[in-house]
């Protein structure tokens, strides 16, 4: 019996990003024996009686066509008992039990420092910029670049990396089958040319949902040591995997910049992250680790390069009010009053499809009216990071909205 076909069939059971993996990993230690426990076994180590019945119903069969598939798609497999499955993922609590791949991967993550580089989908051409130079500097300074592989920040991250010969690593959130997103489909034709790997904790066939985004995000901090966000905006998305960094124990870089576009760098920075302006500040970090596979001169040459090439035309420089005269400047026009919430009669919108685990906690102990942060964090039993992962996950859903203060409440309809 090939082994990896219990460690397929507890993914296939459980769902990616379950937190109930690691407890059974740590009551029966291998898939194996959780296959092999009864029922009783199994609601002992505190599994559910749903969770009991997904895992009676799946079978060794399902994990058996899975295996054919990817064998059909030229997909790897990896799991915790292989040499090569990235080390830190071991001590996440949802980690997944299977890592589908494409292309060559030869355990980077553990061999050399690999950074994560995220973006907003809807990037500014500043944004932009900065992506490029920032990876660009990383790339020649010896990291390897991990991405989500959307279009946006993503895309600019992953095609300065192939750009400059790096070593590139792509977690997509569904089947490595699956061509999505399509406007991203020659890069990660590029990426698999020039040696870099394709990542997925779901089997061929699996489509993208609302729902996988949020859960791959855990695997996008999580293979490596920190997360860069050059550009994020209040309720960016890209926060998401910055949160989960934090949650992980990872390090967080942000660069600042313009008030609306970066709001959600100046909230990081607010909270710890880490602000950072060049690529160097960031591998500076890792020194007395990387120090002898790291070249902080290449990174700075490179960096600078990619100013220069991309800097924008000059521009009429404009007159600019003194800022301290502009404090005390009588306004003319009345500032914009922030949303209102919503009335005890007003209809709630529900919890939506696909949230994740944490987040219906957060949203079950949500109501009309506005709750500080730290008392949601102590009603759902999470801590401030994990909460603000969730409600950043429920703003994007639409179903939260935020208030001065750090106050949330749930959205009427």
């Amino acid at each position: 019996m090939d082994i990896r076909l219990y460690w397929i069939w507890l993914s296939l059971a459980l769902k990616a990003g379950n937190p109930a993996t690691a407890m059974l990993l740590r009551a029966f230690e291998h898939p194996r024996a959780v296959f092999e426990a009864d029922e009783k076994a199994l609601q002992n180590a505190g599994a559910k009686p749903e969770l009991v019945k997904r895992l009676k119903e799946t079978t060794l069969d399902d994990a058996k066509k899975v295996l054919v598939a990817c064998e059909k798609e030229g997909i790897f497999v990896l799991t915790p008992d292989d040499a090569l499955y990235p080390a830190r993922l071991l001590n996440l609590s949802d980690l997944p039990t299977v890592l589908y791949g494409k292309g060559d991967f030869r355990g980077l993550f553990e061999d050399s420092l690999a950074i994560t580089v995220v973006g907003p989908r809807s990037i500014s051409p500043e944004g932009k910029r900065k992506t490029a130079y920032l990876t660009a500097g990383l790339v020649a300074g010896g990291a390897t670049i991990v991405s989500g592989g959307a279009v946006g920040g993503d895309a600019t991250a992953m095609e300065t990396a192939l750009d400059c010969g790096g070593n590139l690593i792509v977690v997509q959130a569904c089947g490595l089958d699956v061509n999505y997103p399509t406007e991203t489909a020659p890069l990660r034709e590029r990426l698999l040319k020039q040696g870099g790997t394709l990542f997925s904790e779901y089997p061929p066939k699996t489509t993208v949902g609302k729902g996988t985004f949020f859960i791959r995000n855990r695997l996008l901090s999580g293979l490596t040591l920190g997360t860069l966000v050059p550009e994020a905006q209040d309720r960016s998305g890209t926060l998401i995997t910055a949160h989960a960094a934090r949650e992980q124990g990872r390090d967080v870089f942000a660069v600042p910049g313009d008030e609306v576009l970066c709001g959600g760098c100046h909230n990081l920075i607010r909270e710890g992250a880490l602000l950072v302006t060049r690529s160097t500040d960031v591998l500076s970090e890792y020194m007395p680790t990387y120090a002898a596979a790291m070249d902080l001169a290449a990174a700075f040459q490179a960096e600078e390069e990619f100013r220069k090439k991309t800097k924008p035309a000059d521009k009429p420089e404009e007159k600019t009010e003194h800022p301290i005269r502009r404090l005390f400047k009588k306004r003319t026009d009345k500032p914009k009053s922030k949303e209102s919430a919503p009335t005890p009669a007003t209809e709630l919108v529900p919890l939506p499809d696909g949230a994740s685990e944490a987040a219906g906690a957060v949203f079950a102990v949500l109501a009309a009216s506005p709750k500080n942060l730290d008392d949601i964090a102590e009603e759902a039993a999470l801590s401030p990071a994990a909460v603000l992962s969730a409600l950043t996950e429920l703003e994007l859903f639409g179903a939260v909205q935020s208030f001065a203060g750090r106050q949330y409440a749930r959205k009427g309809r």
